[in-house]
């Protein structure tokens, strides 16, 4: 997809970015994928999925939706450098749906789940977006602060617990 380019190619167990203009960067999404290639795989990520019996489809330049056999749905984003070269992905769990046989993204946020065992949807989807408040208190909370002197002391073992009083709690 543009502006991005290369090819996205799904095996059962393996996710792989080709690109003729830089190196390509592939990951292996469960175990089973070891020993079976000498392409350099790295691990994907904690949960184990697999593409076998997949649908997906492309909803923006860097997005891809993918519904698992299970139903599972799931949004593979593709991150890239300054250079506009993938070098990682990043698996995310949206939902669970039915079991589906067709996929379509019709635009303006909808999307259409074919399925012949159960009803079809149409899915309407938004885009989340972190607020910047959010980020900046991320940052800041990794730095020491002081509580605040009306907050209550955190009580972690049984010796804390009997030193309290009744005025304290």
């Amino acid at each position: 997809p543009k502006p991005i380019g290369g090819s996205l190619v799904f095996g059962a167990n393996v996710l792989i970015y080709l690109n003729q203009s830089i190196p390509a960067y592939g990951v292996m999404t469960n175990s089973l994928a070891k020993g079976t290639t000498d392409f350099p795989l790295s691990p994907a990520f904690e949960e184990k999925i697999a593409f076998d019996a997949a649908r997906l489809c492309l909803l923006e330049s860097d997005k891809v939706i993918v519904i698992l056999k299970t139903g599972d749905i799931h949004i593979i984003t593709l991150l890239t450098d300054e250079m506009q070269a993938v070098r990682s992905f990043n698996f995310q769990k949206a939902a669970t749906s039915v079991l589906t046989c067709c996929i379509i993204h019709l635009g303006d946020g909808y999307i259409f789940l074919g399925s012949r065992l159960a009803n079809s949807l149409l899915l309407c989807y938004t885009k989340q977006v972190a607020p910047l408040n959010r980020i900046r208190n991320t940052a800041m909370s990794r730095s020491p602060q002081k509580q605040p002197a009306n907050k209550k002391r955190r009580l972690n073992t049984m010796a804390d617990y009997m030193e309290v009083t009744p005025d304290e709690v």
